[in-house]
């Protein structure tokens, strides 16, 4: 939903990244680096492709472009 990239070089979901750094003070979960807050900088590129991606799944489920997927035969 939020995914923001942290200068341990990961990303992770803001909500669960913030939630985890105020219980474990400020600590990577993957690294052990000290983390500031103000350092959590959005992952654009990852949010566009997973929106990209939901919305070909959801296209597919409810059938919608189809079509698209189609192989013609001539």
């Amino acid at each position: 939903r939020d995914p923001c990239f942290c200068l341990d070089g990961n990303t992770y979901e803001r909500a669960s990244i913030f939630r985890y750094l105020t219980e474990n003070e400020m600590m990577s979960p993957l690294t052990g680096q000290r983390v500031l807050m103000s350092t959590l900088t959005p992952n654009s590129t990852l949010k566009a492709i997973s929106t990209s991606i939901c919305s070909m799944k959801s296209s597919i489920k409810t059938g919608v472009g189809l079509k698209d997927f189609q192989v013609s035969r001539k």
